[in-house]
């Protein structure tokens, strides 16, 4: 058994990331998706962060656009920060609101590295920071203002 297809929508570029507000208005689900294009005959992304409005329809509340893709995005635990990786090996972080305009405000970035690729990403404990996975197999750990305070080779501790 099917469920039924309650809204549907074609982001401009290639979905990658999605992830419901926590604290969504109550009269509809808001959603943040990330999204990446590769340019043709590049290895470079372009990428896109949309805040959407689901009720009847999917309306676009913000997009915020990127020179590289948003390979992943996820909110802190309480809600009120949404960290995001990029495909030229940063990370940034984003203020959340429940603005009905641009709830989202950048608040801080890390410096990208270069010939890198930021896969994934997660909050760690305590809430400021963000344990990011990389193309070379290494896992950064950022914190405060995002400022790397860890580093390890995740593929050494394979057997």
């Amino acid at each position: 058994m099917s469920s039924p297809i309650l809204a549907s929508f074609r982001t401009p570029l290639d979905a990658c990331a999605l992830e419901a507000f926590p604290q969504s208005p109550l009269d509809r689900q808001r959603l943040l998706c990330g999204c990446y294009q590769l340019r043709e005959g590049t290895q470079d992304r372009d990428g896109e962060l949309l805040v959407l409005d689901v009720v009847n329809d999917v309306r676009v509340v913000q997009s915020v656009t990127f020179e590289s893709g948003v390979t992943d995005a996820k909110f802190s635990p309480g809600g009120d920060y949404v960290a995001i990786s990029k495909s030229t090996g940063s990370a940034a972080v984003f203020a959340a609101t429940e603005a009905d305009a641009s709830p989202l405000r950048l608040d801080k970035e890390s410096t990208p590295e270069e010939g890198c690729l930021y896969l994934s990403l997660d909050w760690a404990l305590p809430e400021e920071a963000v344990c990011v996975s990389k193309s070379n197999g290494e896992v950064d750990i950022f914190a405060g203002e995002m400022q790397l305070v860890h580093n390890w080779s995740a593929h050494t501790h394979m057997g």
